[in-house]
């Protein structure tokens, strides 16, 4: 669970933190990892494993906000790490 929580709190945090350069704010609270949570194996292009691996869609008249981690930079390990982080600090 260190592993998981190390690469939420530089990986995840860095940007998605409180003036940070997201505006998709998370914090160490409950309501942040269950909002993670049920997205994270959700049949979508918001599925947090998406996500990881290929970054976001731009909205229209914005850029992709969010970079992609491919395996180059975050290994499968790294990904279940931080997934098994999220599910727990939900429960």
């Amino acid at each position: 669970m260190e592993r998981g929580k190390a690469l939420y709190e530089l990986s995840c945090l860095h940007c998605h933190q409180g003036g940070g350069v997201s505006g998709y704010v998370l914090d160490r609270k409950r309501l942040s990892f269950k909002h993670l949570r049920n997205n994270i194996t959700k049949d979508s292009h918001f599925s947090l494993y998406q996500i990881i691996r290929y970054g976001t869609y731009a909205l229209p008249g914005h850029r992709p906000y969010m970079p992609h981690y491919p395996l180059e930079r975050m290994s499968n390990q790294q990904v279940e790490d931080l997934r098994a982080y999220i599910e727990q600090e939900a429960s």
